[in-house]
């Protein structure tokens, strides 16, 4: 055998028992550490699963729901809207909530307006929903009250970058509209038409309101 077969035979040795002066030290942690690894995963997966099944539930719960407000069914389709709101998932306890504050609405605006007015101040909901409630509250108001309240809820909502930008200028447009204020409606609706993003429905709206805010055009009456 030659020297340097002998050193490396000698170092294995050395490597070996180290090794199990390692295991004998630590084995019992390295197989708690392995099993604690195992149960997290499985622990993960198990939660995964969890939300996706109650997921589900939710959303059938949610479009059961929906079927009872277009069947008219208005008090049954509150209470599944409820019972959503307070034992679903995030996602879907925001949708329920905005969706009963829009059944709300329809019977009673100003218990509607309310009950947005609550989502749009909640800092646990999805601030693409705080400010999708801010805007369905103003389009509540347009008929009942002055311009500026109607501004204080939509003004944010109409900067460059916003998803209701248009909405929002819409909102308050009909607002100073139905206030006697031509000029500022017009204003809007032609900011509205002048984005090219804006939607053909919308833009088909701000058309005819542009119409209707000419000079010499029919103005309803002031109802603030």
């Amino acid at each position: 055998m030659s020297d340097l077969n002998f050193i490396r035979e000698i170092e294995e040795e050395v490597r070996r028992d180290r090794l199990i002066q390692l295991w004998k030290r630590y084995g019992n942690h390295l197989i708690g550490l392995a099993m604690l690894v195992v149960l997290a995963t499985a622990a993960w997966r198990g939660w995964q699963w969890y939300e996706k099944r109650e997921s589900a539930k939710a959303g059938a719960q949610y479009e059961q729901a929906l079927s009872l407000a277009e069947s008219g069914k208005q008090a049954e389709a509150e209470q599944a809207l409820a019972a959503i709101a307070k034992d679903a998932p995030s996602g879907y306890r925001q949708l329920a909530k905005l969706r009963l504050a829009a059944e709300t609405g329809k019977a009673n605006a100003a218990a509607g307006v309310k009950a947005y007015d609550e989502i749009a101040a909640d800092s646990s909901v999805d601030p693409l929903f705080r400010d999708l409630a801010k805007l369905r509250a103003a389009y509540l108001l347009i008929d009942s009250a002055a311009p500026s309240e109607v501004a204080a809820r939509v003004e944010p909502l109409t900067g460059a970058n916003g998803p209701f930008k248009n909405s929002a200028k819409e909102a308050l447009a009909l607002s100073y509209f139905r206030a006697g204020d031509k000029a500022k409606a017009r204003a809007l609706f032609t900011e509205i038409l002048a984005d090219p993003q804006v939607t053909s429905a919308l833009a088909g709206r701000a058309q005819m309101m542009q119409a209707l805010t000419a000079e010499g055009a029919a103005t309803p009456a002031t109802t603030q």
